[in-house]
Protein backbone atom coordinates (compact mmCIF):
# COMPACT_ATOMS: atom_id res chain seq x y z
CA UNK A 1 0.00 0.00 0.00
CA UNK A 2 0.98 3.38 -1.04
CA UNK A 3 -0.75 7.25 -0.75
CA UNK A 4 -0.42 7.86 -4.50
CA UNK A 5 -2.28 10.26 -6.68
CA UNK A 6 -1.99 8.23 -10.08
CA UNK A 7 -5.70 7.71 -10.34
CA UNK A 8 -8.78 9.48 -9.91
CA UNK A 9 -10.70 8.34 -6.44
CA UNK A 10 -14.18 10.45 -7.55
CA UNK A 11 -16.75 11.77 -5.68
CA UNK A 12 -20.33 12.47 -6.38
CA UNK A 13 -22.07 15.63 -5.33
CA UNK A 14 -24.89 15.36 -3.27
CA UNK A 15 -28.35 14.95 -4.70
CA UNK A 16 -26.86 13.56 -7.85
CA UNK A 17 -28.06 10.00 -8.42
CA UNK A 18 -25.98 7.08 -9.39
CA UNK A 19 -25.34 6.02 -13.16
CA UNK A 20 -27.44 3.13 -14.22
CA UNK A 21 -25.27 -0.47 -13.60
CA UNK A 22 -25.76 -3.78 -13.00
CA UNK A 23 -24.41 -6.15 -10.46
CA UNK A 24 -22.86 -8.04 -14.11
CA UNK A 25 -20.15 -5.10 -13.79
CA UNK A 26 -18.43 -6.98 -10.39
CA UNK A 27 -19.19 -10.41 -11.76
CA UNK A 28 -15.63 -10.91 -12.41
CA UNK A 29 -14.51 -10.04 -8.51
CA UNK A 30 -15.28 -13.44 -7.43
CA UNK A 31 -13.06 -15.50 -5.64
CA UNK A 32 -9.88 -14.43 -3.27
CA UNK A 33 -7.69 -11.69 -3.52
CA UNK A 34 -4.36 -11.16 -1.39
CA UNK A 35 -2.68 -7.95 -1.20
CA UNK A 36 -0.21 -6.00 1.06
CA UNK A 37 -1.66 -2.45 2.47
CA UNK A 38 -2.97 -0.46 5.61
CA UNK A 39 0.40 -1.93 7.32
CA UNK A 40 -0.37 -5.66 6.91
CA UNK A 41 -1.57 -8.01 4.71
CA UNK A 42 -5.41 -7.71 2.92
CA UNK A 43 -7.45 -10.49 2.13
CA UNK A 44 -10.70 -10.31 0.30
CA UNK A 45 -13.07 -12.72 -0.86
CA UNK A 46 -16.18 -12.09 -2.85
CA UNK A 47 -19.17 -14.59 -3.49
CA UNK A 48 -20.41 -14.85 -7.13
CA UNK A 49 -23.37 -12.82 -7.60
CA UNK A 50 -26.92 -14.11 -6.17
CA UNK A 51 -30.16 -12.07 -6.99
CA UNK A 52 -28.19 -9.08 -7.72
CA UNK A 53 -25.76 -9.00 -4.43
CA UNK A 54 -21.99 -10.02 -3.87
CA UNK A 55 -21.60 -10.47 -0.38
CA UNK A 56 -17.53 -10.42 0.71
CA UNK A 57 -15.27 -10.38 3.74
CA UNK A 58 -12.03 -8.66 4.20
CA UNK A 59 -9.16 -9.58 6.61
CA UNK A 60 -6.71 -7.08 7.65
CA UNK A 61 -3.54 -9.07 9.37
CA UNK A 62 -0.82 -7.03 11.18
CA UNK A 63 2.06 -9.34 12.90
CA UNK A 64 -0.12 -12.62 11.80
CA UNK A 65 -3.08 -11.56 13.74
CA UNK A 66 -6.15 -10.14 12.50
CA UNK A 67 -6.37 -5.91 13.00
CA UNK A 68 -9.76 -5.54 11.56
CA UNK A 69 -12.33 -7.57 9.71
CA UNK A 70 -14.93 -5.79 6.99
CA UNK A 71 -18.29 -7.59 5.87
CA UNK A 72 -18.92 -5.98 1.97
CA UNK A 73 -21.87 -6.02 0.09
CA UNK A 74 -21.86 -4.79 -3.71
CA UNK A 75 -25.18 -4.52 -4.47
CA UNK A 76 -28.03 -3.46 -6.81
CA UNK A 77 -29.62 -0.27 -5.48
CA UNK A 78 -31.77 2.22 -7.58
CA UNK A 79 -30.83 0.65 -10.84
CA UNK A 80 -26.95 1.35 -10.45
CA UNK A 81 -24.62 -0.15 -7.45
CA UNK A 82 -23.48 0.54 -3.70
CA UNK A 83 -20.39 -0.95 -2.37
CA UNK A 84 -21.29 -1.33 1.22
CA UNK A 85 -18.93 -1.78 4.14
CA UNK A 86 -19.06 -2.56 8.00
CA UNK A 87 -16.08 -2.41 10.03
CA UNK A 88 -15.70 -4.65 12.88
CA UNK A 89 -12.86 -5.31 15.91
CA UNK A 90 -11.24 -9.14 15.95
CA UNK A 91 -13.79 -10.03 18.64
CA UNK A 92 -16.64 -8.70 16.07
CA UNK A 93 -17.40 -5.45 17.85
CA UNK A 94 -18.78 -3.11 15.14
CA UNK A 95 -17.11 0.46 14.09
CA UNK A 96 -20.71 1.48 12.84
CA UNK A 97 -23.47 1.52 14.52
CA UNK A 98 -26.24 -0.90 14.54
CA UNK A 99 -28.03 0.26 11.10
CA UNK A 100 -25.22 2.15 9.59
CA UNK A 101 -22.72 1.40 7.28
CA UNK A 102 -20.42 3.04 5.08
CA UNK A 103 -21.88 3.30 2.12
CA UNK A 104 -20.02 4.40 -1.59
CA UNK A 105 -22.16 5.11 -4.27
CA UNK A 106 -21.26 3.69 -7.96
CA UNK A 107 -20.33 7.82 -9.80
CA UNK A 108 -19.16 5.46 -13.08
CA UNK A 109 -17.74 3.20 -14.82
CA UNK A 110 -14.95 3.74 -17.49
CA UNK A 111 -13.14 0.39 -18.77
CA UNK A 112 -11.87 -1.80 -16.32
CA UNK A 113 -12.15 1.16 -13.44
CA UNK A 114 -15.56 1.45 -11.78
CA UNK A 115 -15.61 4.65 -9.80
CA UNK A 116 -17.09 4.20 -6.50
CA UNK A 117 -17.72 7.60 -4.12
CA UNK A 118 -14.40 7.31 -2.32
CA UNK A 119 -13.19 4.13 -3.98
CA UNK A 120 -11.87 3.15 -6.91
CA UNK A 121 -11.13 -0.37 -8.57
CA UNK A 122 -9.42 -1.48 -11.66
CA UNK A 123 -9.16 -4.85 -13.19
CA UNK A 124 -5.61 -4.74 -14.60
CA UNK A 125 -5.67 -8.41 -15.58
CA UNK A 126 -7.93 -11.25 -14.83
CA UNK A 127 -5.57 -12.09 -11.96
CA UNK A 128 -4.59 -9.04 -10.87
CA UNK A 129 -6.78 -5.74 -9.51
CA UNK A 130 -5.92 -2.48 -7.97
CA UNK A 131 -8.20 -0.62 -5.57
CA UNK A 132 -7.59 2.91 -4.23
CA UNK A 133 -9.61 4.82 -1.79
CA UNK A 134 -9.81 8.08 -0.06
CA UNK A 135 -8.69 7.92 3.58
CA UNK A 136 -7.73 10.65 6.36
CA UNK A 137 -4.63 10.41 8.31
CA UNK A 138 -4.54 10.36 12.24
CA UNK A 139 -3.92 14.50 11.78
CA UNK A 140 -7.24 14.97 9.16
CA UNK A 141 -5.21 15.00 6.37
CA UNK A 142 -6.69 13.64 3.24
CA UNK A 143 -4.60 10.64 1.52
CA UNK A 144 -5.26 8.09 -1.29
CA UNK A 145 -4.15 4.51 -0.46
CA UNK A 146 -3.22 2.00 -2.94
CA UNK A 147 -3.59 -1.82 -2.83
CA UNK A 148 -2.67 -4.16 -5.51
CA UNK A 149 -4.02 -7.86 -5.32
CA UNK A 150 -3.27 -11.19 -6.68
CA UNK A 151 -5.83 -13.30 -7.14
CA UNK A 152 -5.22 -16.67 -4.60
CA UNK A 153 -6.38 -19.39 -4.66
Amino acid sequence: MTATPDVDVRRLPAGVPSPPATIDAMAWIAGRWVGDGLGGTVEEVYSPAVGGVILGHVVVARRGEPAFLELVQICEEHASLVYRVKHFDPDLKAHEEKDESLDFRLVGIAGARIYFDGLTIERVAPDRMVQWMRSRTEGGAEEILRIDYGRAG
